[in-house]
């Protein structure tokens, strides 16, 4: 089974109350790191972002947010770096995500990659 059929198949049983083992939240806790590019499911300022179980870590040109679980969120700034630096997704991984956000399909994005890395230049 590749991965995407896995996330797909435990995002669905999450779903549904009472369907998702432990096991098959154990598969999701153990796919890797995949960094996304922001293509409107977030804050405009963020260019790349990453989920998991229990975090959501947000990188902008100025800081790295890594949010936790009970709105707890840890804050990274370069001291006196650019403030306008390139960040770059490297290392493509199989699958991608899908946002269907509200009613309209003009909204929704579709097909957004998944990277392993996501590189700061010049910071």
């Amino acid at each position: 089974m590749s991965s995407r059929t896995k996330l797909t198949l435990v995002l669905a049983l999450a779903w549904l109350p009472g369907l998702a083992t432990a096991a098959t939240l154990a598969d999701y806790a153990n796919l890797p790191l995949a960094f996304e590019r922001n293509t409107g499911q977030a804050d405009p300022q963020v260019h790349y972002l990453a989920r998991g179980p229990g975090y959501t870590l947000l990188l902008s040109p100025i800081q790295a947010v890594l949010r936790l679980k009970g709105d707890v969120a840890l804050a990274m700034n370069l001291l006196g770096a650019n403030s306008s630096p390139r960040l770059d997704a490297l290392d493509p991984l199989p699958g991608t995500s899908d946002y269907l956000l509200g009613n309209n399909p003009a909204r929704w994005r579709t097909g957004v990659p998944h990277f392993a890395r996501v590189r700061y230049r010049n910071a």
